[in-house]
Formats: C-alpha cells, sequence, structure tokens
C-alpha cells in the first residue's frame, strides 16, 4: 500500500510540475516570446554573462601601447564602409589610407613613409587591384610601377633611386609546403632508391 502511495504522490508531483512549467512557457507571437527568442550568432560571451551584439555603425579607434592612435576603421551595420586610417606610433603621421566599400577595398589606397612623403599608391576595385600601381624611394624617386588588367600585372617597370632603369623584380614562385622528413615524389621511377634485398627462404 505504501508503494502505492509513494508512487501517486511522485506522479502527482511530476505532473504539477510539468503543468506549471508549460503554463509559463511564453507561447509564439507574444511579446515575452519575441523577447527571448534572438540569432545566436549575435550572442557574444563577456566573462561569465551572454550580450546581445548588434551590428555596429560609426568609427573604431586602436590604439597604440602608448595610448597614441594606431588605427580608425569605419563600419556601417557591421561591415566596413568608409574611411580606414592607420598611423605612425606618434598617434598623428599617417602610415596608410584606404576606403572600403561593402567590406572591399574600393579607390586608392595610400602608403606614406614617416617624412609625410608616398611609399606606395595602389588603386582597388571592389577588393581587385586596377589601373597601375606606384612604389617610391625615401627620396621620391619611383621604384616600381605595375599596370594591372582583371586583377593580373602585365607589365612592370623599375628604377633605382637615382632614376636609372633597372630590371624589375623577379616574382616569387609560391611552392607547396613538404612535410618534414619526406622525400618528394618521383616521376617516372628515375632516382628511385634501391629496394631493399629480401631475405633468402630455406627449404
Amino acid at each position: 500500500m505504501s508503494n502505492w502511495l509513494f508512487y501517486g504522490v511522485a506522479l502527482g508531483a511530476a505532473l504539477h510540475l510539468g503543468c506549471s512549467q508549460s503554463a509559463s512557457a511564453p507561447t509564439e507571437g507574444t511579446d515575452a516570446a519575441d523577447e527571448a527568442q534572438v540569432d545566436g550568432a549575435r550572442l557574444v560571451r563577456l566573462g561569465q554573462r551572454v550580450h546581445v551584439a548588434p551590428p555596429f555603425t560609426g568609427t573604431a579607434l586602436w590604439k597604440y601601447r602608448n595610448g597614441k592612435r594606431h588605427t580608425a576603421r569605419t563600419f556601417k551595420n557591421g561591415i566596413l564602409e568608409g574611411p580606414m586610417v592607420s598611423w605612425f606610433n606618434d598617434g598623428t603621421t599617417e602610415a596608410y589610407t584606404v576606403n572600403y566599400k561593402a567590406n572591399r577595398k574600393d579607390g586608392p589606397a595610400i602608403g606614406y613613409y614617416p617624412s609625410g612623403k608616398k611609399r606606395f599608391e595602389i588603386h582597388y576595385k571592389m577588393g581587385m587591384r586596377i589601373e597601375t600601381e606606384t612604389w617610391w624611394h625615401t627620396n621620391g624617386q619611383k621604384s616600381l610601377e605595375y599596370k594591372w588588367v582583371r586583377g593580373r600585372p602585365v607589365m612592370t617597370n623599375a628604377w633605382n633611386a637615382a632614376g636609372k632603369v633597372m630590371p624589375p623584380p623577379k616574382p616569387r614562385i609560391r611552392r607547396p609546403l613538404r612535410q618534414p622528413n619526406r622525400r618528394p615524389p618521383v616521376k617516372g621511377g628515375a632516382n628511385r632508391p634501391p629496394a631493399k634485398p629480401q631475405p633468402e627462404k630455406k627449404d
């Protein structure tokens, strides 16, 4: 009899708990449900708490350890949109400027020497290099000049600091990474190391 009484009390408590939870849970379409449901991608954890991160619109500033300005980027709804400026560690001399459109570089990107003279100028169209890319020596003399067509350089000129024409630098060859302690594959079996002799079988 006591067993039946125990099971009856436990069943009643479970039913009561389930009903109270379902009654308190917000139903879809109510204000409480709208407040409780958010896109999980917007959540940011800070310490032990989770916060909703709305898309940022405005200018974000990064600084050097000395407190001087390092980089300023402009955002619109969480996407890079507008000017970006970087400074040398004095916080006032510009080192790099470029404009962004829909998270891609769009327009001239200009780098500077600490003296304020141009170091390079690269033109972008929605992230792709176009037109002419120019680099300068510290004395203001042209160093390199690239012509870009469909994202590829088709012509290159080079000068030394005195203005004399020089052969353009050779393009860097990207070689695949090799795993250590592994020999490169051998084509056609040439230069393949000899096979190890097999031990003779005794009858």
